[in-house]
């Protein structure tokens, strides 16, 4: 008989005590707006059948009394895409209803998105917040592409065929990518590839890479993690590796966020309007390798931007090689931040025959040497030519200006680009004063007539890959 009369008297005085609790609540119909801490949620790009971050929404009672809202819900209601939860409460018809806010106080909505088809334009739907006599409301929107995980068990996807990727899909790759001999993977105009963090594309020997991305649809590999604040951070992913006589063709490609973006070892690489931005390390990182590189820009990394080492063949044209990082805890070398590092050596006593030529070109950095060489012609063969360059290059005893590999340079100036400190822009178009303008030499200009957006240059071009 005691449990039959406890459990009563226990609900009698939990009962009470929520009666309690409710009663300090004054509430009444709202005189005044809501605010709230933002007017629309945009989110960052969000993929099909994957839920999306969590976005917070904070609103305000700014009345002297406690106010009941009669219903906060989504304009799509139980259709939508999105899902709220209110104060703590959700339900699937996504309308909460009689949701209390102390004067002077606020409360808390969170918002997620779980899209189950992707849209040509963002989806958009509303939170209404119904106020007795009148609405006040929030939109919503959020791109969404449609997205394939690839993921294997193995912790390696193997390509072993010739494979094309479009942008029908996005591709979000939580582990290695492994493009094997004797195979092309090819990447189409506007795919976009998200990378865990982990997550590299290696090309092994004698497989091939070809980005086909175009001036209006760039091809882009970052870090699959979208949101604003994510965007702009280094190291986000491993990046891409060419390994021994692989081989890789990229045009009009962006390649953000990675660790070293581009690794290659006796390899070969072209670049055409590429961008290459955030490193962790190394923009590029070329072993004895081949690059062939038009309207390239290389920004922001913590040891190099470019780091050409053990010799090779390099040729660069209208490129804008540049590093302006900004140190970052301990994400500091400081013995390094050049833009260009040039060598004929391993540092381990190999030298290997190095030909080098930049032509139309700015390489420079903020701290340090826009070119930096450590070159031991006794070693082996060097053939250098730098030609109509602006180059900073004050620590760097082998980069001596007066020498005859070095012709029409622009020594030691600063190139005056628009903002290229932000890791979110990096904005390397020059300025209406750089003297980097109309200094471009017309036999290489040739080989690039157009910047990399797109613009005509002309006879009297600037140097680096944008015209002003």
């Amino acid at each position: 008989m005691k449990c039959l009369i406890t459990i009563p008297l226990l609900l009698l005085f939990f009962s009470s005590i929520i009666y309690s609790c409710r009663e300090d609540y004054d509430a009444s119909d709202a005189t005044q707006d809501l605010t709230f801490s933002q007017k629309e949620i945009e989110m960052s790009t969000v993929f099909t059948n994957i839920t999306s971050s969590t976005y917070v929404l904070k609103v305000y009672n700014k009345q002297g009394d406690d106010v009941n809202i009669p219903s906060v819900s989504l304009q799509n209601g139980s259709n939508s895409y999105y899902n709220i939860e209110v104060n703590g409460q959700q339900n699937s018809t996504q309308k909460i209803e009689n949701v209390l806010i102390r004067k002077n106080d606020s409360i808390q909505i969170y918002v997620t998105i779980n899209a189950k088809s992707a849209t040509s334009s963002p989806y958009t739907d509303a939170i209404i917040f119904n106020l007795g006599g009148k609405t006040q409301t929030v939109n919503l929107k959020a791109p969404v592409e449609n997205a394939a995980i690839i993921q294997d068990t193995s912790g390696t996807n193997t390509l072993n065929s010739n494979t094309t990727w479009d942008a029908s899909q996005a591709k979000i790759i939580k582990n290695d990518v492994v493009v094997k001999s004797g195979n092309t993977l090819t990447i189409n105009a506007g795919t976009h590839l998200y990378f865990a963090k982990n997550a590299h594309l290696i090309i092994e020997n004698g497989a091939t890479l070809t980005t086909n991305g175009s001036l209006s649809e760039k091809v882009t590999f970052r870090g699959e993690r979208t949101e604003p604040q994510y965007d702009s951070l280094f190291g986000t992913w491993g990046g891409i590796e060419l390994k021994t006589n692989a081989t890789a063709s990229m045009k009009n490609t962006i390649v953000k966020g990675a660790k070293t973006a581009i690794s290659l070892t006796q390899s070969k690489l072209t670049l055409e309007n590429t961008e290459i931005y955030n490193s962790n390390t190394y923009g590029i990182l070329a072993n004895n390798s081949t690059i062939n590189a038009i309207n390239t820009a290389v920004n922001q990394a913590a040891a190099a931007s470019v780091f050409l080492y053990n010799g090779g063949n390099y040729d660069f044209t209208h490129c804008s090689l540049v590093n302006y990082w900004l140190p970052i805890g301990s994400i500091d070398f400081k013995e390094y931040e050049f833009s260009v590092y040039l060598s004929n050596t391993d540092g381990k006593g190999s030298f290997n025959n190095l030909t080098a030529n930049f032509a139309n070109s700015i390489l420079y950095s903020k701290d340090k040497d826009g070119l930096y060489m450590a070159v031991d012609t006794s070693k082996s063969a060097v053939t250098l030519n730098f030609e109509s360059n602006l180059i900073n290059a004050t620590n760097s005893d082998a980069a001596d200006f007066t020498q005859s590999i070095f012709k029409n340079t622009i020594a030691n100036q600063n190139p005056l680009l628009a903002n290229p400190f932000l890791f979110s822009t990096n904005n390397l178009q020059l300025t209406a004063t750089s003297p980097a303008l109309n200094k471009g030499n017309s036999t290489y200009t040739s080989k690039a007539p157009l910047d990399i957006t797109g613009k005509t240059r002309a006879s009297s071009s600037d140097l680096g890959a944008y015209e002003f």
